[in-house]
């Protein structure tokens, strides 16, 4: 974009400011807006939702590493903008990835933050009236969430991953609910796996009750194993039933689920991926598969935009009397398209929009399609060659897909469709329940200037100047604004013609009601204490919440409290009103568990650990750890260790057990450490304890005797370790070792030096004596005083000279030693007859 022609949109703060009008296709019914940051950061649009039931709008995303959030009109004119700061990076990974207005017209949200090469998941709550961030939450482990909705209970149920390691378990799917008040866990997690690839993408409120769950999973954890899958869990998460297609399981193809919608019974997912050929761009392109109330397909359908050659489907909506998928091209230039399908599969239109740069709609967010009974809203971010940053963008369409703006390159596309044959099969995934803090992390509320341009590259910059602005009416109460006494909320303007050749000011005012405070409480259990603990649970009003206890200067929430009758005065932020909650605290019942621990198989091993009785009836966790396990925590060594017990009726308590050592088993090898080359050796293997029968192992050369044996005979060699490990029953080991040192010294050889072969059975040969040292005779040779030779010796037999001539005669001998050195000697001997 040309720089001569972008200005700053300067974008409200909480409190009422200045901002210039926008004109051309920053508003209207069909407008177009794409923000940039002037500073250079990155901006990603991630989130559209509708802003309750104002008929405004909701956008979310990132600016940098921060948090982004507006709020629009219908037409697009900006209320305000707001940031957050969480300390994330600037990268494809730190987004907005789900929002939802609450009740209590708090704003609630999911974040995918990423620092210090780490990626955790990460929940907000803040109130866009008195401009409070109310809490900043992080994951304690790495995860990414893809979503958030309201529960049943009005708690927030969030959905996602959690990463693990590389190998075996990569990911698992994520299902985690929250307290919407503190933003603390309600009750237990779930984790969710197959073959350790599993992702829920997203998560839809069933009609039944509970939840449908779209992702992916692997069905054998290798390449080409990648499937779509669907779950379904009740309210608190426990699974119900999982299924996995669209393929067999030995076919080769890598898909996904990303979104899934039931209308009138029947459930349509859609789907993304490559079959038989892996491409992971050129070729793949979305299904969507039609169930049956009764989970048989109806039917399953490709959709191929042939004008590119690979697309990927990430949303879809019911709208229009039909199914409204949202999705960018991979190969080649990136747009983004539409598709608007019959309830049966037919395609309707499909349209196709093209903006410089290329565009990304990002997989782990659902909420980038907004559809209205007669507009459409989608959000795209686009990114460019060079050091050019990240432009996100807002587009609004008529309920037909077609924009009023000249400036918008749009094609109808045709659409090639096909039948897919499906496999469906029913799939038990495990569902590990979790119990996890997450941490409060604090975060910034910096200024933020975005610059906005329409699709013509014109600023969204007009003479019409605009504010808006909060208030808060408190029940009975009335406000004036734009002239008129106001007792209803809603929003409210008032335009001031401005002096000649001036603008005019268009002042908008939003009255916000603040509903009756009410709340009610719960007794959690006394974990050893008379009475209880008291957590007071508010609504109406407007968060923060304020309590006072008439026992005293106590804040917050939760109380601790003896048995007996107490008062807490709830007020809200506003000070319109309070509300005096009566609490009776019951005296405890007594808490029946205990612990037990499990000794070490083995001395030093790491195989013990702490059991909670009864089983089942709780979970418990190492006070240095973040996560809750069930029942067990395994992989301990003998020591002490600190713990935390958490009670499924909600009692929790701090405990130390010590896991003892093992019964000892040692072992200790006696023997020679030094030997003359040849020698014989025997080393002894002495146990103290272990479970018989006892197995030995020796390092043993080929000379040694039983080398399983405690007692261990063998021929000095070299030197060297001698080893000798012993095991027992229960698989314990024990080893020690010896360093011999094996000596060398002359060759214990013995040659006579006379024989006299005389026929009288005595020294009738030249037989020498070989010590333990040698193993064989190589070379042995006899000459006569002329240097001529007369006998030698042939190896391998015993065919010692016999001496046939006396006299006095010159020998050689060559011999090869056990260690498979050899040794030369000579001398004389006489042959006397």
């Amino acid at each position: 974009m040309n720089a001569l022609f972008r200005y700053f949109l300067l974008l409200l703060a909480f409190f009422p400011g200045w901002m210039a009008g926008q004109e051309n296709h920053c508003t209207g019914s069909r407008y177009v807006q794409l923000y940039y940051d002037d500073s250079g950061r990155d901006v990603r649009l991630s989130c559209i939702v509708d802003y309750g039931g104002s008929g405004d709008i909701l956008v979310g995303g990132m600016a940098g590493g921060d948090i982004l959030l507006s709020r629009l009109s219908a037409e697009g004119v900006v209320r305000w903008q707001r940031a957050i700061a969480t300390g994330g990076e600037s990268t494809e990974l730190s987004l907005v990835n789900g929002l939802l207005v609450d009740p209590e017209g708090m704003i609630a949200g999911v974040v995918s933050h990423f620092s210090d090469n780490r990626q955790t998941a990460g929940l907000f709550r803040y109130n866009p009236v008195t401009d409070q961030l109310l809490y900043y939450r992080k994951a304690p482990y790495e995860s990414d969430p893809t979503g958030i909705l309201l529960g049943g209970g009005g708690e927030y149920v969030v959905s996602g991953s959690r990463i693990g390691a590389p190998s075996p378990i990569f990911r698992r799917g994520l299902l985690q609910r929250f307290r919407r008040n503190d933003g603390s866990p309600l009750g237990q997690g779930h984790y969710y796996d197959l073959a350790g690839e599993e992702t829920i993408f997203d998560l839809l409120p069933h009609p039944d009750g509970g939840y449908l769950a779209a992702g992916a999973a692997s069905v054998r954890g290798s390449a080409g194993a990648g499937r779509s899958v669907l779950l379904q869990v009740d309210p608190g998460g426990n699974l119900l039933s999982s299924r996995v297609g669209p393929v067999a399981d030995d076919r080769n193809a890598r898909l996904f689920a990303f979104d899934v919608e039931v209308e009138q019974g029947r459930t349509y997912l859609l789907q993304w991926g490559d079959l038989d050929r892996i491409t992971g761009a050129e070729g793949t392109l979305p299904i969507i598969t039609a169930f049956a109330a009764g989970g048989e397909v109806l039917w399953s359908r490709k959709y191929d935009l042939t004008a590119s050659s690979g697309e990927v489907g990430i949303e879809m909506a019911i709208h229009n009397g039909g199914l409204l998928l949202y999705g960018y091209s991979l190969v080649g230039k990136r747009d983004i398209f539409l598709l608007q399908l019959e309830f049966s599969g037919e395609v309707r239109w499909a349209r196709r929009y093209s903006f410089p740069g290329n565009a990304q709609v990002y997989q782990r967010g659902n909420q980038q399609l907004l559809a209205r009974p007669f507009r459409i809203l989608v959000a795209a971010t686009y990114s460019f060659r060079g050091t050019q940053p990240h432009e996100g963008l807002l587009l609004q369409l008529d309920g037909e897909g077609r924009p009023l703006a000249e400036c918008l390159v749009v094609e109808d596309s045709p659409v090639a469709v096909s039948n897919l044959l499906t496999v469906w099969s029913e799939r038990s995934l495990s569902d590990t329940m979790i119990t996890a803090d997450w941490v409060e992390e604090a975060a910034d509320r910096p200024e933020t200037e975005l610059v906005a341009v329409d699709d013509c590259d014109r600023p969204c910059a007009g003479c019409t100047e605009r504010s808006f602005s909060s208030r808060v009416l408190c029940p009975g109460d009335t406000i004036l604004v734009a002239g008129s006494w106001r007792s209803e909320p809603g929003l409210y303007r008032d335009t001031l013609s401005g002096r000649a050749g001036a603008c005019d000011t268009v002042a908008t005012t939003e009255i916000v009601d603040a509903p009756p405070i009410s709340a009610r409480y719960l007794q959690l259990p006394g974990c050893g204490l008379a009475g209880g603990t008291i957590e007071v649970i508010p609504s109406g009003g407007l968060p923060p919440y304020g309590y006072a206890w008439s026992d005293g200067p106590r804040t917050g929430s939760r109380g601790s409290l003896d048995p007996g009758a107490y008062q807490v005065t709830v007020s809200d932020v506003t000070g319109c009103q309070s509300f005096v909650l009566p609490v009776t605290v019951a005296a405890a019942a007594d808490t029946d568990f205990r612990l037990e621990v499990t000794v070490p198989s083995c001395p030093g091993g790491s195989d013990g650990g702490v059991a909670l009785l009864p089983a089942g009836s709780g979970r418990l966790k190492l006070l240095s750890d973040t996560t809750f396990t069930a029942d067990a925590i395994t992989g301990l060594a003998s020591g002490f260790y600190s713990l935390i017990v958490r009670l499924d009726d909600g009692c929790e308590v701090y405990r130390e057990a010590e896991v003892p050592p093992s019964a000892p088993f040692h072992l200790q090898l006696s023997g020679p450490e030094r030997g003359r080359l040849g020698d014989p050796l025997t080393y002894t293997a002495q146990v103290t304890g272990g479970s018989p029968p006892l197995a030995f192992t020796w390092s043993a050369d080929s000379t040694a005797s039983c080398v399983a044996c405690p007692s261990y005979q063998l021929t000095a060699r070299q030197t060297g370790w001698i080893t000798v490990e012993a095991g027992d029953a229960s698989g314990c080991t024990a080893r020690d070792s010896l360093f011999l040192v094996v000596e060398r010294g002359p060759p214990r050889v013995y040659v006579p030096t006379a024989f006299s072969p005389n026929g009288d059975g005595h020294n009738d040969l030249w037989v020498p004596g070989l010590g333990p040292d040698i193993a064989a005779i190589v070379s042995w040779k006899v000459y006569h005083r002329w240097g001529g030779l007369v006998w030698s010796y042939e190896a391998g037999g015993a065919n010692y000279w016999d001496g046939a001539v006396a006299g006095v005669y010159f020998y050689t001998l060559v011999v090869r030693l056990i260690d498979g050195t050899v040794a030369e000697l000579s001398g004389e001997v006489t042959v006397v007859r």
